[in-house]
């Protein structure tokens, strides 16, 4: 799961909207004073859909947060980071993803939210959801 979260942390580094933001994912050694920075996270998960002892299906929440300066160009600077944001991750799979039930599945924004850090920064949270099946094997007795 932590790996996929890497995986999107280095994917949104590439997309060229974001090659100049401070991209953190809390697993990596990231500047926490960057002036446009993006925070993913995983903010938990659910666990459904388990077939006995031999696997489970987790379906975390990526929290994204958008965090600009505050001033004139900041509503202008979210829009254009919101959609730059919604175009690279709405569908997309996670490295290593495939149609097959043991893959991640594409990831779909749920939820929009607001963000209000401190009195120098602006954003807002974006919450995608995706899920995979864990196959996590079987003890004694199956």
């Amino acid at each position: 799961m932590f790996a996929a979260l890497a995986s999107i942390a280095t994917y949104l580094r590439s997309v060229p909207h974001f090659e100049t933001w401070s991209v953190r994912d809390g697993l990596s050694v990231e500047s926490r004073q960057a002036q446009n920075a993006l925070d993913i996270r995983y903010r938990g998960a659910t666990v459904g859909d388990a077939k006995g002892a031999s696997s489970v299906n987790v379906s975390p929440v990526l929290e994204v947060t958008l965090i600009v300066p505050r001033g004139d160009s900041a509503a202008n600077e979210l829009d254009a980071a919101f959609t730059a944001l919604l175009a690279a991750l709405h569908g997309h799979k996670v490295h290593g993803a495939s149609a097959t039930r043991d893959g991640w599945t594409a990831l779909v924004l749920n939820q929009v939210q607001t963000f209000d850090p401190m009195d120098k920064d602006a954003g807002c949270q974006l919450l995608f959801t995706h899920s995979k099946r864990f196959s996590v094997g079987c003890s004694a007795g199956c």
